[in-house]
């Protein structure tokens, strides 16, 4: 009996472990590094304006695809997931959500230090009314691993 209370206890632990926050298991695992003398694993540095590929549009400042009052003729909102380092960073959430029915892209944004990351998209919408009610849709749906934000698309490059 006791061993099936061990065996149901370190289940538990463990599938709650793999269920938990990317953020708490970081923190974990930054102090059982701290504990073991292990170095930290590094994470990618984003990338910078310079190691962009030129065929790549130029990225968008963040502060321009912040929620407009209003929407201009042609413009789009959208429902900004997260920033990535990298588009591989993003493909786990990207996945869950397309399994939702959600058209995806990813958006090169450059922060106020130049750094750029890549912003994982949902949906694409006419208006805020449609967009809110879907953010909160996704909201419930991914139970606190991403927290949608109503975002300005950017409009596709211009054709050179």
């Amino acid at each position: 009996m006791n061993k099936l209370i061990i065996a149901a206890l370190v289940g538990g632990v463990f599938a709650g472990g793999m269920l938990a926050p990317e953020s708490w298991r970081n923190a974990v695992q930054d102090q059982l590094n701290k504990v073991t003398g292990k170095a930290p694993a590094s994470a990618p540095a984003p990338a910078s304006t310079a190691t962009a590929g030129k065929d790549a549009p130029p990225p968008v400042k963040y502060a321009d695809m912040q929620r407009p009052l209003s929407l201009a003729k042609g413009e789009k909102l959208g429902l900004g997931l997260g920033l990535y380092a990298s588009t591989p960073g993003g493909d786990a959430l990207a996945g869950t959500v397309a399994k939702l029915g959600y058209a995806l892209q990813f958006v090169a944004v450059q922060d106020d230090s130049g750094s750029v990351w890549q912003m994982l998209i949902a949906g694409e919408y006419d208006n805020a009314d449609d967009a809110e009610r879907d953010r909160s849709i996704l909201a419930d749906a991914l139970q606190g691993v991403a927290a949608p934000e109503i975002v300005l698309i950017p409009p596709p490059p211009a054709k050179k």
